[in-house]
């Protein structure tokens, strides 16, 4: 995380210097609401990088709250086609969804019930980070503006823990791994600068 971040801070600190070539540094900071088979929560997201002829590729990061609150960290690429100060554009990105769940410790003797037992914690781990869509960027001049986006977002977290069972004999420690795939169909608004 600490690599990435600082990969980010050099990619835009940097990209003025490469404007005697056509590339011109972009940022957008952006958040709204996430929809899925759960509840409607939402995320923001900083992302930034260079931009030519239509084209901008950078990377970014966000804080997405969707059931399990996640840090995804991706690489971005838009096209926007036009001209005009209204321009409409596709995007995707790609990247790791980094797990901000605290892993949930129970207490350490286990505790009977009906049989089963319980097991002192649940552990979070990485997922992925992957998203696609279409929006309109309204600019006030040719690096001021406005983003407004639908897009569809996925996500990944595994979870994991231990559980016992009675088998009528003796216990049985069973290690579960679930593995949470979420769909999400995400409205933003942002701002570019």
């Amino acid at each position: 995380m600490r690599n990435f971040s600082m990969a980010l801070i050099i990619l835009l600190i940097s990209s003025p210097c490469l404007g005697q070539t056509g590339w011109k540094s972009w940022v957008v900071a952006d958040g709204g609401p996430l929809w899925g088979a759960h509840e409607i929560t939402g995320d923001i997201r900083l992302q930034g990088g260079l931009q030519s002829n239509g084209w901008l590729i950078g990377a970014g990061a966000a804080y997405d709250t969707y059931r399990y609150r996640t840090l995804p960290v991706f690489v971005q690429g838009r096209k926007m086609f036009t001209e005009r100060k209204t321009k409409p554009f596709v995007m995707v990105s790609v990247g790791a969804s980094l797990e901000m769940e605290e892993d949930q410790e129970l207490p350490v003797e286990a505790t009977p019930i009906w049989g089963r037992w319980m097991d002192p914690a649940y552990q979070y781990s990485n997922g992925i980070y992957a998203e696609g869509g279409l929006g309109i960027a309204f600019l006030t001049n040719k690096r001021i503006g406005i983003n407004v986006s639908l897009s569809y977002s996925y996500k990944t977290i595994e979870e994991s823990y231990s559980d016992y069972t009675w088998t009528g004999i003796t216990t049985e420690r069973i290690a579960v791994q679930n593995k949470y795939l979420m769909n999400r169909l995400s409205f933003r608004l942002g701002f570019q600068f």
